[in-house]
């Protein structure tokens, strides 16, 4: 495996990471510490954008990359690019294959890797972090990596906005302190005082997970709920180039 430094002129070799509720940041501080890689976290001030080897990781979020791993990635340079997505155990869709198509990366690798559903109160499940490292293989291949398309859940591209609003929403439950815990965790703006807005919120469950006095909760509907009684996918799946 490359050290840290990279190739010089090129940049360096990293993981960056999105993390709403902290199931894809274990992830990244796992595979950080197994490739000797720096560790850096999407969004903050001082993140390089220039890199030999990138390790991206984020969170399935309908089936899709959310929009803040979007931004970021339309904004770096790599020489070799993979991505690995957390999801909840229920489906994860095409969003790697999405993604990768829409930015043109030059994508090395891919992983789907099973986590804890944020929906879902007192999800125990253990991530299988010591299969995920076989993600680290990919920047030994040349690429490019070829995915296959996955079958897409029905009624996925059926206003996607409005059906994640339908389907579950963020609460207050009356225990709140005012410790601003939520409204630091968000990183939408979409909490102020323990009580959400909405129209910001994307039901990420920052805010729910972040909260020490577990004063905030989701409400989902019977749809959602219904769904989220489907059979669990607990298999890693790797893609790796030639």
């Amino acid at each position: 495996m490359p050290d840290h430094e990279g190739v010089p002129g090129r940049g360096l070799n990293a993981v960056v990471y999105l993390s709403y509720t902290g199931n894809t940041k274990k992830a990244a501080e796992h595979l950080a510490k197994k490739s000797g890689w720096p560790l850096y976290e999407c969004g903050l001030a001082g993140i390089p954008s220039v890199y030999e080897n990138l390790l991206f990781l984020a969170p399935v979020h309908g089936e899709r990359l959310p929009e803040e791993a979007f931004r970021f990635l339309e904004n770096v340079e790599a020489r070799k690019v993979a991505i690995a997505l957390t999801f909840g155990r229920i489906w994860h869709g095409n969003a790697i294959e999405e993604a990768a198509r829409k930015l043109s990366l030059p994508l090395v690798g891919a992983m789907y890797l099973p986590a804890p559903h944020s929906y879902l109160h007192h999800d125990d499940y253990e991530m299988p972090l010591n299969e995920a490292e076989a993600i680290l293989r990919a920047f030994r291949k040349d690429g490019p990596l070829v995915l296959p398309k996955e079958k897409d859940t029905f009624g996925r591209w059926f206003f996607p906005k409005w059906r994640a609003r339908a389907g579950a929403k963020v609460a207050p439950i009356g225990r709140c302190t005012g410790c601003m815990a939520c409204e630091k965790a968000c990183h939408f703006h979409a909490v102020h005082k323990g009580m959400v807005d909405g129209t910001r919120c994307i039901r990420c469950g920052a805010c729910v997970s972040s909260c020490p006095e577990k004063a905030l909760t989701f409400h989902l509907s019977p749809f959602l709920k219904a769904y989220l009684k489907r059979k669990r996918d607990e298999k890693v799946t790797i893609y790796l180039a030639e």
